[in-house]
């Protein structure tokens, strides 16, 4: 009998020890963080260079209005993302050029419009933050509901000109929409501070 009351003593211990073990797995894992699922944006940067090549084959005076690249939240494993690079000529008053580019490489092409864009030229300047930090700041600063719930519908950071558009500084925007709500991060590009939520 005391053999076996030992035994049953040294069993309920494991079982105890058993029981707190599970108990710390179960707090440990509901305390610890849960990594957030990445977006996906490609770098204006590692592509200006090519946009620029293709946009001086078209015209020797082109001038950079619009740098656009597309977010991809969790909910679009399989998009392709891409980046818009928009020319404007002074010596072309219908036409614009736009380099196109994905991970493959990049594309240009003319269309015609109607009018021509006619803000003030940008640059992708060596001391400017790129379209993938723009973007994180976008999600960090007003975006992330909208990106991680799944209800966006429409999301990119584009390199322009703040208002007004032909004067004002250059500004990243971070734009994010979904079924009745808009979310705008305009971004200084050189400091990555916040200038105002719209």
């Amino acid at each position: 009998m005391k053999v076996r009351s030992a035994v049953c003593y040294t069993l309920s211990i494991w079982a105890c020890a058993g029981i707190v073990l599970s108990a710390c797995s179960i707090e440990a894992s509901e305390t610890s963080e849960v990594a957030v699922p990445e977006i996906r944006v490609l770098s204006a940067r590692e592509r200006s260079e090519e946009a620029w090549e293709l946009a001086r084959e078209w015209r020797d005076d082109v001038e950079l209005k619009e740098i656009q690249a597309g977010i991809f939240g969790p909910d679009r494993p399989g998009a392709t993302p891409l980046v818009d690079f928009v020319f404007e000529s002074p010596s072309e008053q219908e036409r614009r050029f736009i380099v196109g580019c994905s991970a493959a490489g990049c594309g240009g092409r003319a269309i015609r419009v109607p009018y021509l864009l006619g803000f003030g030229s940008v640059d992708l300047d060596d001391g400017m933050i790129d379209s993938m930090e723009a973007a994180t700041i976008g999600v960090e600063n007003g975006g992330s509901e909208l990106v991680y719930s799944g209800s966006a519908t429409t999301m990119w950071v584009r390199l322009g000109r703040d208002k007004p558009r032909d004067t004002g500084p250059v500004v990243w925007l971070a734009y994010f929409a979904g079924p009745g709500e808009q979310v705008n991060v305009v971004i200084d590009p050189y400091t990555a501070e916040v200038i105002r939520l719209e």
